[in-house]
C-alpha cells in the first residue's frame, strides 16, 4: 500500500457543531422547549386549582410565582407561620431561578449556563447567591440578617432567596444534601430559642456573631452542594427530554442531518472528516447506512447512553475563566464536570482517542450551529493552540449558518460575524506575538483562511 492511498485513510478536516445543528435538523432541543416540557409533564398537576387556559404553561407559572412572591415576606421565615400551602415543595430550585429571572424581564432566563454563571460565581461581586440563601438560613434561625452589601443592593434577590430557605424548612425535601442542613438548622434552633429566654439582647448579639464565624462555611458548603445536586436532577431531566425529542424525530432528524453533513463536507478534496460535537445526540447512528466520510466522532458533554443504566453523561457548566480551582464553585465549571464526567463514570469510547486530525494533515475546522459562547471557550483555545492557527497557513476556518424562520436575515448574518470576531479577539489575546494577536481576524480574511457560508 502506497504512502498516499495510506493517508487517505486520515481525516483532513474536525466539524464542530453546536445545538444549532440539532435545531436545524428539527430537534426541540432548545432550553426553552425543554423547560416548557418538564413543566408540562413534571409540575403541572401543581397548578390545578390556579390553571388559566388562556395563558401558556410558562406564563401559568410565571404568573404563580409572582403571586406568591408578592405575598411572600421575611415574616414568613419566623415562627411557625406557613402560606395556604407548600410552594411546590419537589420543584427543582434552578426551574425556581429561571422563573424568578423571567418574571424579572431577563432576556436569557431559560439559558442554564448563564444562570450558573450568574447564580453560583459572579466575578464583580463579592457575594454569591449560596451567600444570600446562608444569609436567609441565619435570618429564620435568629430573625436577624447578616450585613451583606450584595444583598441590600437586590432586594427581590434577597426575597428570593427567603422564599427557597423557607420552601427546604417548610417542605423537608427528601435529598442526601439537605440532611447535613436539617440536622444542624435543628441543633442551632433549639440552642438559640433556649438561650433567648436567658440572655439579654446585648449578649445575643455575640452569641449571633459565634454562631457566623462557626457555622457560615458549613452552611455555605451545604448551600453550594444542594445547588449542585439539584442541577445534577436538571440534568437528568434534560437527558430524558431530549431522548424523548430524538426518538420522536428519528427519521425525519437523520434524513436531515445527512444533508448537513454532505453539505459541510463536500468542499474538500479529502472526503473524510472527524466530528467534535457539543450536543448530547449522535445523528450519525439515526442514519441507516453508515454516513460516507465520517472517521471519528466524540460528544464533548456527555451523551444520552446513560440512560441504558440509569445514569446520567450530560453535563453543564461554565467555563472556569479566573475561579479559583480550590473554591467551593469549581465543581460547576465544564472542566471539572468534564474530567468527573470521564474518571468516575464508565462515559468512555474508542472514538474519544486522537478525535483532532493529524496537525500535519488537517485542512480546515468547520463550525455549525455554535454560539462561540464564553462558556466553551477554553475548548476553542485548545483548539487553536493545538494547530497553531496564525501560521498553520493551511488551515481554514469556516463557520456556516443558516436562515431560519421568523428570522431577519441580514441580523442572523450580523450576529454570526460579531460572535465570530469576538472569538477570534479573545483568542488573540493568548497569543505571544501580540501584534499577531491584534490582527488575526485580518491575517485568517489576507490569507483566504476565513469564511461565513450560509446554507
Amino acid at each position: 500500500m502506497t504512502k498516499n492511498v495510506m493517508l487517505e485513510d486520515f481525516a483532513r478536516q474536525l466539524i464542530i457543531l453546536g445545538n444549532g445543528f440539532d435545531l436545524q435538523c428539527g430537534l426541540k432541543s432548545n432550553y426553552k422547549d425543554f423547560f416548557e416540557y418538564i413543566l408540562e409533564n413534571k409540575y403541572k398537576r401543581r397548578l390545578e386549582s390556579t390553571w388559566n387556559p388562556n395563558l401558556n404553561i410558562i406564563e401559568n407559572f410565571e404568573n404563580y410565582l409572582e403571586e406568591i412572591f408578592n405575598a411572600f415576606s421575611t415574616r414568613n421565615l419566623f415562627g411557625d407561620y406557613d402560606i395556604s400551602e407548600p410552594f411546590i415543595p419537589e420543584m427543582n430550585t434552578w426551574y425556581l431561578i429561571f422563573l424568578f429571572e423571567k418574571i424579572n424581564s431577563n432576556a436569557n432566563w431559560s439559558d442554564i449556563e448563564e444562570m450558573i454563571k450568574k447564580y453560583v460565581f459572579r466575578e464583580d461581586r463579592e457575594y454569591t447567591f449560596a451567600d444570600i440563601l446562608v444569609n436567609a438560613v441565619f435570618t429564620k434561625l435568629f430573625y436577624r440578617k447578616i450585613d451583606l452589601k450584595y444583598v441590600l443592593e437586590h432586594e427581590n434577590l434577597e426575597k428570593f432567596s427567603y422564599l427557597i430557605i423557607y420552601q427546604l424548612f417548610y417542605s423537608k425535601r427528601e435529598s442526601r444534601s439537605l440532611e447535613e442542613f436539617y440536622s444542624r438548622s435543628t441543633v442551632i434552633s433549639k440552642k438559640a430559642k433556649a438561650q433567648a429566654l436567658f440572655y439579654e439582647e446585648s449578649k445575643l448579639n455575640n452569641l449571633f456573631q459565634n454562631y457566623i464565624e462557626e457555622y457560615y462555611d458549613k452552611f455555605k458548603r451545604i448551600m453550594i452542594n444542594f445547588l449542585f445536586s439539584e442541577l445534577r436532577d436538571l440534568e437528568f431531566d434534560f437527558q430524558q427530554y431530549i431522548l424523548s425529542q430524538e426518538l420522536n424525530k428519528k427519521s425525519e432528524y437523520g434524513t436531515n442531518a445527512r444533508k448537513l453533513f454532505r453539505t459541510m463536507a463536500k468542499d474538500i478534496e479529502s472526503s473524510k472528516f472527524n466530528i467534535y460535537s457539543f450536543n448530547y445526540t449522535q445523528p450519525w447512528f439515526d442514519i441507516d447506512t453508515p454516513l460516507q466520510g465520517l472517521s471519528k466522532h466524540f460528544n464533548v458533554h456527555g451523551n444520552l447512553s446513560g440512560l441504558e443504566n440509569g445514569e446520567c453523561y450530560t453535563i453543564f457548566g461554565i467555563d472556569k475563566g479566573n475561579i479559583d480551582p480550590n473554591s467551593l464553585e469549581y465543581r460547576f465549571t465544564k472542566e471539572y464536570r468534564t474530567f468527573e464526567l470521564y474518571m468516575t463514570t464508565d462515559f468512555t469510547s474508542e472514538e474519544n482517542e486522537e478525535i483532532f486530525p493529524s496537525p500535519q494533515l488537517i485542512e480546515a475546522i468547520k463550525f455549525y450551529g455554535h454560539s462561540l459562547a464564553e462558556a466553551d471557550y477554553s475548548y476553542f483555545q485548545h483548539l487553536f493552540d493545538y494547530y497553531n492557527l496564525y501560521n498553520n497557513n493551511k488551515l481554514k476556518l469556516i463557520f456556516y449558518y443558516s436562515e431560519y424562520e421568523g428570522g431577519n436575515p441580514e441580523k442572523i448574518r450580523q450576529e454570526q460575524l460579531v460572535s465570530i470576531l469576538r472569538l477570534l479577539d479573545k483568542y488573540g489575546e493568548t497569543l505571544d506575538n501580540k501584534f499577531h494577536g491584534k490582527n488575526l481576524s485580518t491575517h485568517l480574511i489576507q490569507t483566504g483562511r476565513l469564511k461565513l457560508v450560509k446554507i
